[in-house]
């Protein structure tokens, strides 16, 4: 399976990262982990500026939620990211510029293997009010 490539929506400094809800049809996230690494280069080492797993809804982290419609699963995922973390982000060379990420996020569902489920861009956005 190939990950789906899909920018994520702007970053912007000052407030939380709460994008729309991931919707992945046909497939059941019941107990599956979660694991999602912003970095500013691909396959960069040591540890991620911004690194999310499993956590409650309304948390920093990654929650999912499973509805049924006639027998057909659709898991809705959502990201968080605290103003917190965001604001611990470097920022750019040249003032007012925008600070490019790259991320994926891996899924492994129970009794089943890790896969990379989504990837892309991610750009934290320059501010004025910080």
């Amino acid at each position: 399976m190939t990950a789906a490539v899909w920018d994520l929506p702007p970053i912007e400094r000052g407030t939380p990262f709460v994008p729309d809800t991931i919707d992945f049809y046909a497939e059941d996230f019941t107990g599956a982990a979660f694991k999602m690494q912003l970095r500013f280069q691909k396959d960069s080492t040591g540890p991620a500026p911004i690194s999310l797993e499993n956590a409650a809804a309304g948390n920093e982290g990654i929650s999912c939620t499973v509805t049924w419609s006639e027998g057909v699963p659709t898991s809705h995922v959502q990201l968080q990211i605290d103003e917190e973390t965001i604001e611990a982000l470097p920022f750019a060379a040249e003032p007012g510029g925008d600070v490019p990420m790259f991320y994926d996020m891996h899924v492994t569902k129970v009794a089943d293997a890790k896969r990379r489920r989504l990837r892309g861009r991610a750009i934290v956005s320059a501010g004025v009010t910080l």
